[in-house]
């Protein structure tokens, strides 16, 4: 799963205001938390995230510490609110699969995370089910070729 952010082709946050690059890091990583431990695997997925986003090391230290902190509830509210008028709706929860599965396995909580946030973000649950399958066909495209 290293190396799956390496295919990715288009970076919806490229042509963005650092504000918006912060807001959908910051939700983006919380899925990291879901579960209750932060993976050295999900350190580095979302650190090559923020590195392919064009973000400032500043701004990388503070999705980070979002990332690791569990008290920021009202800021995920405010954020996700933001995002949910937004057309990056889809793009962070294939995302937010992506991040799930860095270490091969989808907790139960993690999907009920993203599923959460989907639902915020005005999602349907066939939305999220069909991002769900084609993340998982990504994976298995990718871990195929390394065969």
């Amino acid at each position: 799963m290293d190396n799956i952010l390496d295919y990715i082709k288009v970076n919806p946050l490229q042509d963005r205001t650092e504000e918006e690059k912060v807001t959908y890091l910051c939700v983006l990583s919380s899925i990291a938390l879901a579960d209750g431990k932060i993976l050295e695997e999900e350190i580095k997925m979302m650190n090559k995230f923020c590195d392919i986003s064009n973000i400032s090391q500043k701004t990388k230290s503070t999705v980070v510490e979002f990332m690791k902190n569990q008290n920021n509830e009202k800021d995920m509210q405010q954020y996700i609110q933001k995002l949910a008028v937004t057309d990056l709706r889809h793009s962070l929860i294939v995302n937010m699969f992506f991040l799930a599965f860095s270490d091969h396995l989808l907790d139960s909580q993690e999907l009920r995370k993203i599923k959460n946030i989907a639902k915020s973000l005005n999602l349907t649950i066939e939305e999220v089910q069909n991002i769900k399958k084609y993340v998982k066909f990504a994976i298995k495209a990718r871990i195929g070729k390394r065969v």
